[in-house]
């Protein structure tokens, strides 16, 4: 079951990954349709999403294990 853990990450980061590099490459089609549906500032918060996407993802693919189980834990290991 292990084994299947790495590749499930990197597909799992890769989409988010993928549709954040789409923000850039599509950044004036994407301010077009946000504009459309009312966002405040579409062109900056297009980009702020893709950053998040993008970081996100690759958050997903490098980190092994993002977060400790319980604050409990993390307090015994860092307090």
């Amino acid at each position: 079951m292990s084994d299947l853990f790495l590749p499930g990450r990197i597909v799992f980061g890769g989409i988010f990954t993928y549709y954040g590099l789409n923000h850039f490459i599509n950044t004036a089609m994407m301010t077009e349709y946000a504009a459309s549906k009312g966002v405040p500032m579409p062109e900056l918060a297009v980009l702020v999403s893709g950053t998040l996407l993008v970081v996100g993802g690759l958050m997903l693919v490098a980190v092994p294990r993002p977060w400790p189980y319980s604050l409990e834990q993390w307090r015994r290991v860092h307090v």
